[in-house]
């Protein structure tokens, strides 16, 4: 049976795709994220390129292959555990 779901690492293309997906996670719709302000899409986008670029950060990329595009994320953060 071929794999109908793929998961792999983000990568800088998929910037806008994460942020998309986290304004939908935080509740704004499309309409409110078109009437964000410009410094507000902006901070928002920064936050999430630290997801591709930190080391103590990442995300995942879920594609369903059979339909050739992106379908979910997964973002993560890395904290030490204090002593």
């Amino acid at each position: 049976m071929k794999e109908m779901l793929n998961i792999r690492k983000a990568n800088i293309n998929d910037h806008e795709f994460l942020v998309l997906i986290d304004l939908k996670n935080d509740g704004y719709s499309l309409s409110d994220v078109v009437s964000m302000t410009e410094q507000d899409k902006e901070e928002h986008s920064k936050k999430i390129a630290g997801y591709l670029t930190d080391s103590d950060k990442g995300a995942f990329v879920i594609e369903d292959l059979a339909l050739n595009q992106s379908i979910a994320m997964i973002m993560y953060s890395i904290e030490a555990c204090p002593k």
